[in-house]
């Protein structure tokens, strides 16, 4: 017997990681851990434990098991919050949030509802730990598409132009989730290019990554030669360290307000 509900749930993860230039709006590259903290009034990991629908958004409750940036100290002394994202089928470009799931969540207050607003264009996102077991549990179709976890190595610009910028990322594979046309081991050092993605790629820093095996064709007709390329899938590659980066950014943003500034 088909289990509706269990695919309605795959479906609505599968959305989390689906490229926002797929649905009806257009976000382009999202910012940064840190641009994403210095633009939202609260910042926090969530676990989702109630999701009740409101004309074309979700009003979701989530009880928080960390705080990061609390502005006017909206989180102060709450074990429960309601944080609003427009619904999965909606026109807008917020995601949603299943319940029974943890999501690092960067929200902003709307000044005109004085509801808080977790908005897809931002970085609000299944927690790292989630997010790799979600892939593991996915049976992804494409044969040209390799999946793993590993560390950064070296990292260099190559070139900006019309299409952004340009680097090359060195990554030392940890774990492959999932092969692509050229098996790979552990161990093994991955060089892949990265365009116009928002992450900042610091050495030694963890992620797991998706990207696409391919070819680049140089030469004259009949003269061809072939060099085998990898380019990441910036949108589904996220930082397994973001919880680290995120702790420190609070905690020089309390030292700000202890000194004044």
């Amino acid at each position: 017997m088909i289990n509706i509900k269990a695919i309605f749930l795959a479906l609505s993860l599968l959305y989390l990681l689906m490229p926002v230039n797929s649905y009806a709006c257009s976000c382009g590259a999202k910012p940064s851990v840190k641009e994403a903290f210095n633009a939202v009034d609260i910042v926090f990991i969530g676990k989702v434990i109630a999701v009740q629908k409101e004309d074309w958004f979700n009003k979701n409750t989530l009880q928080v098991k960390e705080s990061f940036k609390d502005s006017d100290n909206y989180l102060l002394n709450k074990t429960e919050v309601e944080i609003w994202s427009k619904r999965p089928w909606g026109a807008g470009c917020s995601g949603g949030m299943p319940k029974g799931y943890s999501f690092i969540v960067y929200a902003k207050k709307n000044e005109r509802t004085n509801h808080m607003i977790a908005h897809w264009c931002g970085r609000t996102k299944l927690i790292p730990e989630e997010h790799l077991q979600m892939i593991k549990g996915i049976q992804l179709k494409s044969d040209d598409l390799i999946i793993f976890t590993g560390a950064v190595a070296d990292k260099k610009l190559i070139k900006i132009d019309k299409r952004g910028k340009h680097r090359l990322i060195t990554f030392k594979i940890d774990e492959i989730l999932r092969q692509a046309l050229t098996p790979l081991q552990a161990g093994e050092v991955l060089e892949i290019r990265a365009v116009d993605c928002a992450h900042s790629f610091d050495k030694g820093e963890r992620f797991l990554i998706e990207a696409f095996e391919g070819k680049d064709r140089t030469g004259k007709p009949g003269y061809y030669q072939y060099t085998k390329t990898y380019t990441l899938r910036c949108y589904a590659t996220t930082s397994l360290d973001e919880v680290k980066k995120l702790r420190n950014l609070s905690i020089l943003e309390r030292k700000g307000k202890q000194n004044g500034n």
